[in-house]
């Protein structure tokens, strides 16, 4: 299992399998699908497709607000 992120070397959290099977931080997944391509940032798949389907990959933000 990947315990950093692949893109921004943090830990893996709220991580995002598109079907390259490239695991990225919830962050850097939603800001590759912020860019013109909308592509994976490792293999450059096509995401585009793979993100209308799965709704939760693309809306879901973090919540934040820890109580702690």
């Amino acid at each position: 299992a990947v315990s950093e992120c692949p893109v921004c070397r943090q830990a893996l959290v709220e991580a995002v399998t598109p079907p390259c099977r490239h695991s990225l931080c919830l962050a850097c997944f939603q800001r590759c699908l912020q860019g013109p391509g909308l592509c994976c940032p490792l293999c450059r798949s096509r995401l585009s497709a793979w993100a209308r389907a799965e709704p939760a990959a693309t809306t879901a933000t973090g919540g934040g607000g820890g109580g702690e």
